[in-house]
């Protein structure tokens, strides 16, 4: 039709987005540099997007957008699963990188005396349980657990440890445990073969006397008191070696070799035989402010290689102050 004016079609220009602020409730400075955080056994399950916010401190709404923005590495891996699970040791490193990866303020001590890529031994100090204690304190660690976070934050991924033997939760001193199946069957073999040479320390009321004494005692529950054990007829076979290395009235220091790995043994042992551990109030043992038991020294062939291990973790200081009060001395290799 004439006379009518068709508009001219425009160019179709792209609608540019706004410039991006950031919004009042961002995450803080922070997250400037790059950060490195261990998940505890307390958020093992965990789904991702909580393991995070619990960890930096943040809210979730700010985990999930470092999550959606590829800001997040799990166990070294980019993941924008909110919905993952954490396992124990799990690694989370928030980026982008800069300089390093800072360590998390939480993260626990461990003393390390021995470290290979089959196994590591650690200095347990008394009060930390070697398995997961019931109920748990707020924070509790076992060793395994500790050591896990700690190997863990080192490799930027998660490292599992396998436990393969204990100490009680008072006992201060050298634990082994497996970084592989192979070395954790290597391991027990060793223990189950007699092949693991244990040297324990202990402040004991009483004197056995120069000549080294052979403790040959069943050791089982005690029906009576739950937690506690005893010599029983019933128990299981128990050998303890005990060998004086110094005396003073009415102390001795004693090294206790166990030859065989019973519960409690050693402080059973001591106890029936009239030389109760000092601190070992469970035993009849004198007051103190810690049980005076520390393992001392570990000799056993490595489980791969067969190469001969010897190991020795010194004594703490609050052990060796309470020996001094005792009037003892350590022996020149202690």
């Amino acid at each position: 039709m004439r006379g009518v004016l068709r508009p001219r079609p425009q160019p179709l220009r792209p609608r540019l987005p706004p410039p991006r602020q950031a919004p009042a409730d961002a995450p803080t400075s922070s997250f400037q540099l790059p950060r490195r955080y261990v998940t505890p056994p307390q958020l093992a399950g965990a789904r991702l997007v909580q393991g995070l916010a619990e960890l930096a401190k943040i809210a979730r709404r700010h985990a999930r957008r470092l999550i959606d923005a590829g800001q997040l590495r799990l166990d070294a891996k980019p993941t924008r699963n909110l919905s993952r699970r954490l396992a124990t040791g799990s690694v989370l490193d928030v980026l982008p990188p800069h300089d390093g990866i800072a360590p998390p303020a939480s993260l626990p001590p461990v003393e390390l005396v021995f470290e290979d890529r089959w196994l590591v031994a650690l200095v347990k100090p008394a009060g930390m349980t070697a398995a997961a204690p019931r109920p748990r304190g707020a924070g509790e660690l076992t060793a395994g657990e500790a050591l896990a976070m700690v190997l863990s934050h080192r490799a930027g991924r998660r490292v599992d440890v396998i436990l393969v033997h204990r100490l009680d939760r008072p006992t201060s001193g050298l634990m082994l445990f497996a970084l592989h199946p192979r070395a954790a069957q290597g391991l027990g073999r060793a223990f189950q073969r007699g092949a693991v040479t244990k040297r324990y320390l202990a402040v004991v009321t009483g004197d056995p006397g120069p000549a080294e004494v052979v403790l040959d005692q069943p050791v089982g529950r005690d029906p009576l008191t739950p937690g506690r054990f005893a010599v029983a007829r019933d128990g299981r076979p128990a050998r303890t070696l005990v060998r004086s290395l110094w005396r003073q009235e009415p102390y001795s220091l004693v090294e206790a070799r166990p030859l065989t790995g019973r519960s409690h043994q050693i402080r059973v042992h001591l106890a029936s035989a009239g030389w109760p551990i000092v601190g070992d109030t469970l035993y009849g043992g004198a007051s103190a402010p810690r049980l005076m038991l520390h393992a001392w020294r570990l000799a056993l062939p490595h489980p791969v290689t067969g190469a001969v291990l010897s190991l020795r973790a010194p004594a703490p200081q609050d052990w060796t102050a309470h020996l001094g009060r005792c009037g003892l001395q350590l022996p020149a290799d202690g």
